[in-house]
């Protein structure tokens, strides 16, 4: 994100990238150490892309020291919507009509659910299977312009629950995608030693250091007295899952709904898309 604001937004639209804070929440305090790094800095300016990393606990002790006992409670505000910024930037990049630009802008495009599909890590593993199966093979898993899929493909549990396995088979059984995803530390060692060996079968592994993902990051909230650690995750899982799940309704809105946006000016999401997972990945 910090590289999206700075490097694309920011000349884009006449901001000095030197004036702008960049802030992000994460699960994790590595994210901390990669901020600081030399190469996600502007070249020849040496401005951080992200100025400051905060941990989802470091923010619920922000909340507290302010007298809030959780987010909901502090005031609200009503946040830039990410598409319709890249959408202007391609406009203006690819030097289309003024009038186009006026119109875009003063129509306020949906914000979509901006994380991949279910997962408890906001990986791409599955978007990216969902992805090669339809571009590689023509094979169409999700119905046609649906943003998210209403539940997660059927990944197969191997050595544990962190380590999964989703494949794509022809009509004679045979693998056409082999996918996985190694979260915790044991079962990258046991996918390291597969590289090596030359007997890695996959091909995209999501991996994660966290054993059961982000939502068990080191940063991230701890279980209250006496609740198990695993209990604690199978909550905020639920949780994020409910969340995905809300996102999706509003994304897809009611038949009513669909019926008046169709007889509204439709706008493709796909360049300013497009742009963001080509260009700045």
């Amino acid at each position: 994100m910090g590289a999206l604001v700075k490097r694309l937004l920011a000349p884009q639209n006449g901001w000095d990238p030197r004036s702008i804070y960049h802030v992000t929440v994460m699960p994790c305090y590595d994210k901390k150490l990669e901020a600081s790094r030399e190469d996600f800095a502007l070249p020849g300016l040496s401005v951080p892309e992200v100025d400051s990393s905060l941990t989802t606990g470091e923010v619920q002790q922000l909340l507290e020291k302010f007298g809030y006992g959780k987010l909901a409670d502090a005031a609200s505000g009503r946040a830039d919507n990410l598409l319709q910024l890249l959408q202007q930037s391609y406009i203006k990049q690819q030097q289309q009509g003024q009038q186009q630009q006026r119109q875009l802008g003063s129509t306020r495009l949906p914000e979509p659910c901006m994380h991949s599909q279910f997962g408890s890590s906001g990986g791409y593993a599955q978007h990216i299977f969902l992805a090669a199966a339809q571009q590689l093979f023509g094979v169409q898993l999700a119905a046609h312009g649906q943003r998210q899929l209403q539940q997660p493909l059927p990944f197969k549990i191997l050595r544990n629950a962190d380590f999964q396995e989703l494949q794509l088979l022809n009509q004679d059984g045979q693998p056409l995608l082999r996918f996985a995803t190694a979260y915790g530390f044991r079962n990258i060692q046991t996918l390291v030693r597969k590289i090596k060996s030359g007997q890695c079968e996959y091909d995209y592994v999501e991996v994660m250091a966290c054993p059961s993902g982000c939502l068990n990051g080191g940063g991230q909230l701890k279980p209250a007295a006496g609740q198990s650690a695993a209990a604690w995750i199978e909550q905020v899982e639920l949780l994020f899952l409910q969340q995905q799940a809300l996102s999706n309704s509003i994304g897809s809105g009611s038949a009513h709904e669909e019926g008046q946006q169709q007889q509204k000016p439709q706008y493709t999401m796909e360049p300013g898309v497009v742009q963001l997972h080509s260009e700045h990945p």
